[in-house]
């Protein structure tokens, strides 16, 4: 009798330590922890980078504007500058300089339909309204106190206007005439000095 229970209390006592020991086992299974937690880095990684592939790209979009061949003229007022090219539009000519000193309208004298005449500081742009579009058909300068782009102003001798144009022109006698593009530059001389210039759309 004595051995039975001696028995059993040793195959309790196994028992009992096992369980012990699985038990204490269990919550420091470093490597079943980082099974656990790896997964949902993973998730959470993967959710992100989802997220972020479904949201369309935003792109700006640019209103592209219209580039311009031929003579221009750096135009400059009390409200701006900006470089002044035949066949602009006055809504772009107003929008470099700002509003003009002075305006008014005219039957064109050189072409078909109406004028419409911006002054500014040191020129008159002349914006001629057609039956199809309305742009500018030419520009005077008014004073001594601007030149064309190239480095020519009221004032300045014909060498300079040689020097800086060359000899491609047709003349008159007193107006020089040069084309670029559908534009054409005007310089009028008297007397050895340049006494007018202006632009001109191409008419011909």
């Amino acid at each position: 009798m004595n051995s039975r229970k001696g028995m059993l209390l040793t195959v309790l006592a196994v028992a009992a330590a096992t369980m012990f020991t699985a038990c204490t086992a269990q919550p420091i299974d470093d490597g079943e922890v980082k099974r656990i937690e790896k997964p949902e880095e993973v998730q959470e990684e993967q959710e992100s980078t989802d997220t972020k592939e479904e949201k369309p790209a935003q792109t700006e979009e640019t209103e592209e504007k219209k580039t311009y061949k031929g003579f221009c003229y750096h135009a400059t007022s009390k409200n701006g500058e900006g470089d002044i090219y035949i066949n602009m539009t006055a809504d772009e000519v107003v929008e470099l300089l700002g509003e003009p000193n002075g305006y008014f309208e005219a039957p064109s004298c050189a072409l078909d339909g109406m004028d419409k005449v911006y002054t500014y500081d040191h020129c008159e742009i002349y914006v001629t309204e057609y039956p199809d579009r309305s742009a500018v058909s030419a520009i005077y300068l008014t004073d001594d106190l601007s030149s064309t782009a190239e480095g020519l102003a009221v004032g300045d001798t014909d060498t300079k206007r040689k020097e800086i144009y060359g000899e491609a022109y047709k003349s008159d006698g007193y107006e020089y005439t040069y084309r670029k593009e559908d534009t054409y530059l005007r310089i009028q001389v008297q007397t050895g000095k340049v006494s007018y210039i202006y632009y001109m759309v191409k008419t011909d």
